[in-house]
């Protein structure tokens, strides 16, 4: 198993067919995962990845690598709430208060 964190899903992440489960997880929940195991980051905006590390307490690198899931990977999407203006890169201060704000969620995704 291959614990994966980004900052976004994309059927494009897919290999063939697939059954998808998206399951809400707590910041706690990501915390133990991410503080416990080895992973993977493929969070591509650098303030992103800035603001995840500070608030889970594990380094998450920038990462704009094109990621392609496998059965046994468990990949935990922080969701940003917003759907900014074209063009828009969030600062990490912007990150910070749409957290704050309720504005970022964590999923669990996994192939069935």
């Amino acid at each position: 198993m291959m614990y994966v964190i980004a900052n976004a899903f994309s059927i494009n992440m897919l290999n063939s067919d697939a059954t998808i489960r998206f399951h809400k997880i707590s910041l706690d929940e990501v915390r133990e995962k991410l503080q416990n195991n080895d992973f993977k980051s493929v969070v591509g905006h650098p303030a992103t990845a800035q603001f995840l590390s500070e608030l889970i307490g594990v380094k998450i690198d920038a990462n704009r690598e094109m990621y392609k899931m496998n059965k046994d990977d468990v990949l935990i999407v922080a969701v940003l709430g917003v759907r900014p203006p074209e063009g828009k890169v969030f600062s990490k201060e912007e990150v910070e208060a749409l957290y704050k704000e309720g504005k970022v969620t964590f999923w669990e995704v996994r192939m069935l």
